[in-house]
């Protein structure tokens, strides 16, 4: 079972099929996402929450870092997932915590799905979180930055293998690195 660690649907249980392809966000990860955003809002003058905030999960699995932003106050989430398996439980958690309003759902690889996010951005927050395994993981900072609405500011959230590289597209600034055991965190805020 994945839990929900914030907001208002803290503690709340997510359904997580079992498959050898599903990583879910490991809760001190997940901790130190929304550590990192929260701070970053109230640095800009925000409140702390994710109030108003329309989120991107790519590669969602079943949905935990977008629900838990969906907890934390975010208005709208899509996610983005191909497995069938996945799907399934993501649309099963959708039913369970009663967001279907404010979630939108594309079943498609990530590499064909920017016609869908043209038409639901622009996102203030992305949240990339791919298989490690996946050939040139760095591409799809690039696919963000040519494909995906961003607003001016947003934080793309890249979840990684801890040995991975990662070049720096010209329209990304990193904020911050950080390497939690066998993962890494990218955080990049968007200069355009």
């Amino acid at each position: 079972m994945l839990t929900i660690m914030g907001g208002e649907w803290k503690g709340r249980k997510l359904l997580v099929p079992s498959s050898h392809q599903l990583r879910p966000t490991a809760g001190r990860v997940k901790s130190a996402i929304f550590s990192i955003l929260e701070s970053y809002r109230m640095k800009q003058g925000l409140s702390a929450s994710l109030q108003n905030a329309v989120c991107l999960d790519l590669f969602a699995g079943v949905g935990g870092l977008g629900f838990e932003a969906i907890s934390r106050g975010a208005s709208r989430c899509v996610f983005v997932e191909k497995d069938r398996a996945h799907l399934r439980a993501l649309k099963l958690n959708r039913e369970k915590l009663g967001c279907e309003t404010e979630t939108i759902v594309v079943d498609c690889p990530v590499e064909r799905s920017q016609r869908f996010l043209t038409a639901h951005g622009p996102f203030d927050y992305v949240f990339l979180d791919p298989p490690y395994d996946l050939p040139n993981l760095a591409s799809y900072l690039d696919f963000i930055v040519e494909h995906v609405a961003l607003n001016p500011g947003a934080m793309l959230i890249f979840e990684h293998r801890a040995n991975e590289e990662l070049p720096i597209p010209e329209r990304l600034e990193l904020h911050s690195a950080r390497k939690l055991g066998p993962a890494s965190l990218s955080i990049f805020i968007s200069k355009i």
